[in-house]
């Protein structure tokens, strides 16, 4: 069996919360973008990979067996 864990910075996981308040609409994507200090245009690639990979989309991901 293949076991997943995500390592995250405390920066990553800043950045998760505020990707998670854009989601949940408490901030808007451009707000989110300043807060983080990236364009929105990659604020929107983040929500996208939180989408389909959820929070390990946004992390360190290694795998062990």
């Amino acid at each position: 069996m293949i076991k997943e864990t995500v390592t995250m910075s405390h920066k990553e996981l800043d950045r998760l919360h505020i990707i998670q308040e854009s989601l949940n609409r408490h901030i808007t994507q451009e707000q989110a973008a300043a807060r983080i200090g990236i364009s929105i245009r990659q604020v929107k690639r983040l929500v996208q990979r939180y989408r389909n990979e959820g929070p390990s989309g946004l992390g360190k991901v290694r795998t062990s067996s």
